[in-house]
């Protein structure tokens, strides 16, 4: 028996931005700070993405990650560019759609995508988060009140915001920081209209099927964080640019639950360097990881933050297909699709009949 999907509008808003590859040394440091933060807290969301299909370190961050990285060091402020637009968060029940979150994310999504909200999606440990622009939670609310989902919807009060973070957060600009026109033009077209957002339900995307055969999710509990912040540091601020290794590697720390996401690669390394650390046995409590070949879909495009439709356009296809076995990842330039390595032929197969998939 299927139980009823249980979503909550979690009370924290959050912020989308990137940092230039060439640029991310520069605010390595205040990036240190944001991640040895006092923890847990249960208002913290903050997300790092780095891969090798974009030239740029992706961030998601709740309002006081913001403006702590904006006040408290002007060096990294000035190579920051952080949407001005805030989004708000959903949280999808583990026993959503009979304890299919994936199930969950393709009808949520195509319910927003109908209702002309755009999301992106961030994969966690133990769920699935979708974020929405703050602007339109009534049209939110009420397109899932209306659906069929037969979801239980709970609507956590926001945070309470102090009037100097407010004058910060209202400050954001994408163009408004002091850095080399290189920069400029890397987060052109990123600060768009939001009275008119452009429909993709039915426009086709290229996909690229990449390399990243075996991209993996763990958890991390959050006070064995510092015993192996230093590798997760090598690999996201220090790693070669120059280097034709593909990457895939994300942070996401909501709550105090820490998951990652990695090629394998990047997660071998990280493995590596937590036995060394703290020895084998204690190694496999400290980093859980999901073991198999999964392979990230991944829209060749970049897409505009206002972008509706992209999630459902992918989840809901597969899903029908019978492809429950995925999860997604949204970056300030553009959305993955993970799927197991073995599902890779029908997804091609399924998704080709609405998005372009080169030979």
């Amino acid at each position: 028996m299927t139980s009823a999907m249980t979503i909550e509008v979690l009370p924290q808003a959050v912020y989308v931005g990137m940092i230039p590859t060439t640029h991310i040394s520069v605010a390595s440091h205040a990036l240190t700070r944001l991640l040895l933060r006092a923890r847990p807290h249960p208002s913290r969301v903050v997300c790092m993405t780095r891969t090798s299909a974009h030239d740029g370190l992706s961030l998601v961050l709740d309002e006081v990650s913001a403006v702590e990285l904006q006040t408290k060091s002007p060096t990294a402020a000035a190579v920051v560019a952080l949407d001005p637009c805030s989004w708000r968060l959903l949280a999808i029940s583990e026993g959503s759609m009979g304890g299919n979150v994936c199930l969950s994310v393709a009808s949520i999504s195509a319910v927003l995508a109908g209702a002309g909200i755009s999301i992106m999606v961030l994969s966690s440990y133990s769920g699935e988060y979708l974020l929405f622009p703050s602007e339109t939670q009534d049209a939110v609310i009420a397109a899932i009140d209306e659906s069929d989902l037969g979801a239980t919807l709970h609507i956590l009060p926001a945070h309470t915001v102090s009037g100097e973070a407010l004058a910060v957060l209202a400050g954001l600009d994408m163009g408004a920081f002091a850095a080399p026109e290189a920069f400029s033009d890397t987060v052109s077209g990123r600060s768009p209209d939001r009275s008119s957002p452009r429909e993709s339900l039915g426009h086709a995307h290229t996909l690229t099927f990449d390399t990243l055969t075996m991209a993996r999710i763990g958890g991390i509990a959050s006070s064995s964080l510092p015993v192996i912040l230093a590798p997760l540091l090598d690999l996201f601020l220090f790693a070669d640019a120059s280097s034709d290794r593909p990457v895939l590697l994300s942070m996401f720390d909501v709550g105090g639950e820490v998951s990652i996401l990695a090629d394998t690669e990047s997660a071998s390394e990280l493995e590596a360097a937590v036995e060394a650390a703290v020895g084998d046995k204690r190694a496999r409590v400290v980093l859980r990881m999901w073991r198999g070949s999964w392979t990230p879909i991944r829209v060749a495009e970049t897409l505009d933050l206002v972008e509706t439709g992209v999630v459902a356009s992918l989840a809901g296809p597969l899903a029908d297909a019978g492809i429950h076995a995925m999860f997604y990842h949204s970056t300030f330039f553009t959305d993955y699709t993970i799927v197991r390595h073995d599902d890779i032929a029908t997804a091609k197969t399924v998704l080709s009949a609405r998005h372009h998939i080169p030979e």
